[in-house]
């Protein structure tokens, strides 16, 4: 049974330093951009399961633009955003079987996926006339993710996302806000299967990753003594590892 121990963003629950690194990271390349970190540390979790039992979700709304910080709706829009990514999440881990708040003194926890709203906009009525040319009335919205190791801290896997979509059709101001908002919910649904689909697909290659590197380890001890039996494969990894 896999559960989704959901984090609202009143818990006392913050993302691990490395996490916090991570993000700034992730920022630094632009938001109007996907990135993907490279060289983390994968091996972190029971490879023995198909998925780690419990999965923390930890999701916060923290808008990177000053500008969309001083438009009120589009805080509110980000609010709602964050709400719609737990809300998916929350019942893509569970099935909607089950989920509880996070509890810094469950150890039953593997690993907390920590998110982050970066980017919310609703586009713009001068985009609109201008059928959204140039990225302006566009809906945009950039969310990125961490998982981290719910007991040291360290991340396995991390990415930024950003979507946009044309919001022309609007045909008046009040209209074209109403659309574009329920375009940036529309987004964040997706965004939301995303990050599992990004998350269940890592998972399921570091199991693999995990296999073969037993199965390594296994022949060479065999063949430790007789190193002129060992191929290439197996002589490389003996090699990193410091067995011979």
């Amino acid at each position: 049974e896999n559960i989704a121990v959901a984090v609202t963003k009143d818990s006392s629950f913050k993302p691990s330093k490395d996490a916090e690194d991570v993000f700034e990271m992730l920022k630094a390349s632009g938001l109007k951009k996907n990135k993907k970190a490279e060289n983390l540390v994968m091996d972190i979790f029971d490879h023995t399961k198909l998925f780690p039992a419990n999965i923390g979700l930890f999701v916060e709304a923290n808008l990177a633009r000053k500008k969309d910080r001083s438009f009120p709706h589009r805080v509110k829009l980000a609010d709602d955003v964050q709400e719609i990514i737990l809300t998916e999440l929350q019942t893509i881990f569970s099935a909607g079987l089950r989920s509880s708040t996070l509890d810094k003194k469950d150890n039953d926890l593997e690993g907390v996926i920590c998110i982050e709203v970066l980017l919310v906009s609703d586009g713009s009525s001068l985009g609109r006339r201008f059928s959204a040319k140039n990225g302006v009335g566009t809906a945009k919205l950039t969310v990125a993710y961490c998982l981290q190791s719910a007991k040291s801290g360290k991340v396995a896997a991390a990415n930024q996302l950003y979507v946009k979509e044309d919001c022309a059709p609007g045909k008046d101001d009040i209209s074209y806000w109403e659309y574009c908002s329920a375009v940036v919910r529309s987004m964040a649904r997706n965004v939301a299967g995303d990050i599992a689909e990004e998350i269940a697909s890592d998972i399921v290659s570091w199991k693999i990753q995990k296999k073969e590197h037993d199965r390594l380890r296994n022949v060479v001890e065999i063949k430790l003594g007789n190193e002129d039996n060992l191929d290439d494969d197996e002589y490389r990894f003996a090699v990193e590892n410091h067995m011979i």
